[in-house]
Parts: C-alpha cells; sequence; structure tokens
C-alpha cells in the first residue's frame, strides 16, 4: 500500500516538474516574455477580467483631440486637467444612468461633426478595468464589446438633446460603438473651447474619417498648418540627474531617495565606466553616463493582492508622481501583458508634440521609450527611465515645408505601391542620438504594416525605423 502511495506521489511530482519546465522553457525562448505562448494567453485572460482589492485608476488616453464640429481640432498629448475632469463626469454620469445603446454600422464622421473631445488610447482598453477605476459597476458593461480603443464625448448633441459618450473598438476591420446619454456638459463645452482658443497648442489637426481620406485604416488626426508654417521650435535637453566629475556621494543619494522610500541603509558605489550604484537590501538604482537609469525591487510579492489592469497602472502612476525628477510632460504610449507582469511605456512631449526616442539610442542603450515601468504584485520591479527633460527652445526656429500628404507619398512610395493602409501617422521630435546630427528635429512618423517611415519636416530627409 505504501508503495502505492509512493508512486502515486511521485507521478504527481513529475507532472509538476513537466509543467515548471514548460513554462521555463517558454520564457527562455521568448527572451523573459511568454507573451506569445499558451501560458500567456491564460494570464492575459485572468488579468484582465480580475478585479482587485487595492487602490485602482483608470488608464489615460495616449492623446486628446478636442474639435468644433467644422473637422478643426487641437491635439494634446498627455493629460489636460479640466478636459479630463468633465469628460471622466460626463462619463461617469452617462454609464451609471442610461443603458447601452450598440450603434450598427459604425462610421467616425457621424460622432465628431460636432463640438466634442476625443480619447484615443492606442491600445484595446477592457471595459470593466476602465470603469472600475472610475468608480463605475462593471454591471453596467457593454455585452456585445469587451473592449475600446476611443472615447468620443460630445457635450451637446442636437439630436436627442443630451450630452452623448461613444465607446469604440477600432482594433478589428469593422469598428464597433456604443453609446450612452446624460444630461448636457456646458463644463465640457467650456473646456473645449478653452483648449481650442488657446494658442500654446500648436497642433491643428482634421479628421482623415471626416475629410474622406480612405488611404487610412482608422480615423486618425492630421497636423494642417498656415501658409507660412511657422511657430515651430526646436527643443533643448537637460540631464534629470547631474553625473559630471563634480558630483558628491550625498548628492546622488539625496536625488535618488525616492526609490528607496524613506531612510535606509545605502550603499553608493562609483565604477571607471562612469555608472553609479545605489542599493540597500531590497533596491538597487543604476545612473549610468549615458542618460540612462535603471531601478530594480527584489521586495517579495503581496501575493494576498490580485493584481489587476487598473490597480497596476495606479501602482505605476504613484512611482511615476514620487520621481522628482521628472520636469517634462509624458503620456502614456503603450502597455505590454508579459510574463513578467504588466510594462507601462510612456514618452515625453514638448509643447503638445511628441518625443520619439530614436533609433541609436534604442539600439545602443536599450531603452525604447522614455520611461518603462514593470509592475508586477501591484508592485513596481523594474524602471527604466531615459535620464533627460526637454524644453522648448525659442532660439532654434524649425522651418517646417513638408506637409503630411507629402510625407504620406514618400512613405507610400517606398511602401512599393497604392494599395497600402496607413496606421499611423504622428508630427512629433525625433531624439536621434547621433553625435554627427542635430540633437532632435520635428519629423513625420508614418507607420505603415508595421515600418514607420520617419521624414524630417524641414528638409524631407528620409529614415526607416
Amino acid at each position: 500500500m505504501a508503495g502505492k502511495k509512493n508512486s502515486m506521489f511521485k507521478n504527481i511530482f513529475v507532472i509538476v516538474l513537466f509543467v515548471c519546465a514548460v513554462i521555463q522553457t517558454g520564457m527562455l525562448w521568448l527572451d523573459s516574455s511568454s507573451s506569445h505562448n499558451f501560458f500567456y494567453y491564460l494570464f492575459e485572460r485572468q488579468f484582465t477580467e480580475s478585479g482587485s482589492n487595492g487602490p485602482v485608476e483608470s488608464i489615460a488616453p495616449k492623446d486628446t483631440a478636442v474639435g468644433n464640429g467644422n473637422n478643426t481640432f487641437k491635439l494634446l498629448y498627455g493629460t489636460d486637467e479640466g478636459i479630463d475632469t468633465s469628460v471622466n463626469s460626463v462619463i461617469k454620469n452617462a454609464v451609471s444612468n442610461s443603458d447601452e445603446q450598440v450603434i450598427t454600422d459604425f462610421l467616425w464622421q457621424d460622432c465628431i461633426n460636432v463640438k466634442c473631445a476625443v480619447y484615443e488610447f492606442g491600445i484595446t482598453v477592457p471595459f470593466n478595468e476602465f470603469f472600475n477605476g472610475l468608480g463605475i459597476s462593471e454591471r453596467k458593461t457593454p455585452e456585445s464589446m469587451s473592449g475600446f480603443t476611443s472615447i468620443v464625448t460630445v457635450p451637446f448633441n442636437e439630436d436627442n438633446k443630451n450630452s452623448v459618450v461613444y465607446f469604440i473598438d477600432d482594433s478589428s476591420s469593422d469598428s464597433e460603438a456604443v453609446m450612452y446619454t446624460a444630461d448636457v456638459s456646458p463644463e465640457l463645452s467650456n473646456e473645449i473651447d478653452r483648449v481650442l482658443n488657446d494658442s500654446k497648442n500648436k497642433l491643428t489637426c482634421i479628421s482623415t474619417a471626416a475629410s474622406g481620406f480612405n488611404i487610412f485604416k482608422n480615423n486618425v488626426f492630421v497636423p494642417q498648418f498656415s501658409s507660412d508654417k511657422s511657430g515651430f521650435y526646436g527643443i533643448s535637453e537637460s540631464p534629470c540627474i547631474d553625473l559630471s566629475e563634480n558630483v558628491t556621494t550625498e548628492y546622488i543619494e539625496s536625488v535618488t531617495e525616492q526609490y528607496f522610500g524613506g531612510y535606509t541603509n545605502k550603499t553608493v558605489s562609483f565604477e571607471p565606466s562612469g555608472v553609479y550604484t545605489i542599493a540597500d537590501t531590497t533596491n538597487v538604482v543604476k545612473l549610468y553616463p549615458y542618460n540612462v537609469l535603471e531601478y530594480f525591487s527584489y521586495n517579495a510579492e503581496n501575493t494576498e493582492q490580485q493584481q489587476s489592469l487598473s490597480s497596476a497602472y495606479y501602482v505605476c502612476m504613484e512611482f511615476l508622481n514620487k520621481d522628482t525628477s521628472i520636469k517634462t510632460d509624458y503620456y502614456l504610449s503603450d502597455v505590454r501583458i508579459t510574463g513578467e507582469g504588466a510594462l507601462f511605456c510612456f514618452d515625453y512631449c514638448v509643447s503638445g508634440m511628441p518625443v520619439v526616442i530614436g533609433g541609436n539610442i534604442r539600439n545602443e542603450y536599450g531603452i525604447n521609450h522614455a520611461m518603462e515601468v514593470l509592475v508586477s504584485g501591484n508592485s513596481v520591479r523594474k524602471f527604466k527611465k531615459y535620464n533627460s527633460n526637454f524644453a522648448e527652445n525659442t532660439d532654434f526656429a524649425e522651418n517646417i515645408s513638408v506637409d503630411f500628404l507629402t510625407a504620406v507619398n514618400y512613405s507610400m512610395v517606398l511602401k512599393g505601391g497604392d494599395n497600402n493602409q496607413i496606421d499611423e501617422i504622428v508630427f512629433g521630435y525625433y531624439l536621434t542620438g547621433e553625435e554627427d546630427e542635430p540633437q532632435s528635429g520635428i519629423c513625420w512618423f508614418v507607420n505603415i504594416d508595421s515600418t514607420v517611415y520617419i521624414i524630417d519636416a524641414e528638409d524631407g530627409s528620409l529614415r526607416i525605423k
């Protein structure tokens, strides 16, 4: 009898070892990211459907476009407190107090031909996670859709005399949408007017859907310029943390204190290569001379608190808000679920325009975004930052000569035909990282089938990313 029990335990032990080996093999093959294997899909499904017993926050949009109904929009990267407060108020009222209405044969031009604010996320956001972050019951989640990529909020609609909120999913070839209604919102209307009339918001755009540009897969807001294309300047760069020769150990400790959370017994070491390492028993910060900062935490995970997308984002933002060295605005540019946790990617923006990390910096320093935050077990495990701040340099005017149609034509020719459709086009600063060229310049970034064509907006020179 004992022999049978031992045999059974051995069989169970072998099965457990086999499963662990398969998981580990998947992570090794995929460079510690199981984002393409079977276990990833189990993890992602559990992650997006689970709740959390910790604080939560809704994912922020990548950018916001506000319009007046005449296909004239201002485009904002990052957050705008006035717009965000008004939009969230309308969303909460609409979703909480009305039933969803499924929109068949959805067309973008039907909802943006009036005064509106448009949130663009760049990822598919699960309804339950977004609603949790706003304090809306999951029972209000639409039955017809699981997630969305954009939200359009209309302060007043002539057809039904109410505010209207559209949740739109553009992730498939056939766009889906649901609609909720609320009371008229003069607050949102006033905030839209404020942004439209603010001269500091430089990017005046048109909607490709409203303009009938069928070379775009989905609606895109693209900048338009006055005849002289003036008012655009270069940017200057300065380190978040000074690593010059006169730096002291006390200074290094003080500027990295935010990563250690109160008094701890830290050590500071310096390598001949120029790398500073600051560490205590559970946290390590590395400062590299090529403007990159890395943070690692080895704290034990809190297994009692379940992580959701909205709880992970809350933890991420709490962490970033404590980083007092960041003086530049930034926006959430990507979110990825990996075998290690939730990876939130942010990029800087200056004067409402994104700052795109260039190829040399990506290749040499292994950083794809200005900031990358990995959250697991509702705790920040890894953090990587391009350790610079940026500001507009009014002493260096950019002479814009290439409009978006020219940039599109260049890209389409290189792609090899007129049958291609454009996924996205962005107008912003390109941080080259190349010593023999200007550190930054304004460019068009045209994305076609995962290939990004970078066209200098001043001289029309072109790179492929």
